[in-house]
């Protein structure tokens, strides 16, 4: 096995099998969580990319040279640490939302069709058929009511945990929503009452969702949705805008889609 890119957020110490897919596997400690993907899924800021899984291993130590495995010591690399920091684009307010409105367009054609996006989209709502999934849509339609009269503190008790997905699609919803808000007073200097509400009061309902909701708060984002934002910086998009919005869709099941709503739902709120 090799270490070919180390998440920036990855703490030192000790951690413990917490769940394992095909892809990733996922531990997790008292200083946070550290799962191993392959280079498909991308770095991120927990993320340790390897050539290849383990096959066992149920706990894993971090330290100052490297990662232990099963006796075996990955060493981590300067170079191999990945910089998970939201970019700063130097573009007007303006030039940016007007292409993030290129963004959304593709985000309503393309994600699935039981996430988030029925807040941008209502003819989305006949997607949700079963009880849980209705209920699920009545849910998130009082928490945006909330959100609309300014009951933040609301809006985030309704949103979190709920929905779909290993990480709850509220928690996804939530980890957007704080994005966009740290990247716009990053880029455009903006400031809202609510982001100390959202930073103090927001968490997630398992290890994964919590840890995405940490790094948000930091300031901080997956290698995919980073390179979406560096690409609305360039002037041109042609076909390539459609492929950066497909694989920050790609991640999990409605997660990709209910980070993106968060993000958009933010967004209108400058």
């Amino acid at each position: 096995m090799e270490i070919l890119s180390f998440g920036d957020l990855i703490e030192k110490g000790k951690y413990s099998l917490f769940s394992r897919h095909n892809k990733v596997v996922n531990f997790r400690g008292s200083k946070g969580l550290v799962s191993f993907v392959l280079p498909e899924i991308g770095a991120g800021p927990f993320n340790l990319i390897l050539n290849v899984l383990p096959k066992v291993g149920f706990k894993i130590e971090v330290g100052k040279e490297g990662v232990l495995v099963d006796g075996d010591l990955l060493r981590v690399e300067t170079k191999s640490v990945y910089n998970s920091h939201l970019p700063f684009l130097n573009i007007s307010e303006k030039e940016f939302m007007g292409r993030l409105f290129f963004v959304k367009k593709i985000f309503l054609e393309k994600s699935h069709p039981l996430s988030c996006a029925f807040f941008f989209d209502r003819t989305r709502e006949k997607n949700f058929k079963s009880s849980f999934e209705r209920c699920m849509l009545l849910h998130f339609k009082k928490a945006f009511h909330l959100l609309k009269n300014g009951d933040f503190h609301g809006f985030l008790r309704n949103v979190r945990g709920a929905g779909l997905g290993f990480t709850p699609s509220g928690d996804d919803l939530i980890s957007g929503f704080i994005t966009f808000v740290l990247f716009a007073e990053r880029n455009f200097k903006r400031s809202w009452r609510f982001k100390k509400i959202f930073c103090l009061r927001a968490s997630g309902t398992n290890p994964i969702s919590s840890a995405a909701i940490e790094a948000a708060k930091k300031g901080r984002c997956d290698e995919r949705f980073k390179s979406l934002l560096l690409f609305l910086k360039e002037r041109t998009f042609g076909e390539d805008i459609e492929n950066k919005v497909l694989g920050c869709l790609a991640r999990g099941n409605t997660s990709g889609a209910d980070f993106i709503s968060g993000f958009l739902l933010a967004s209108e709120f400058v």
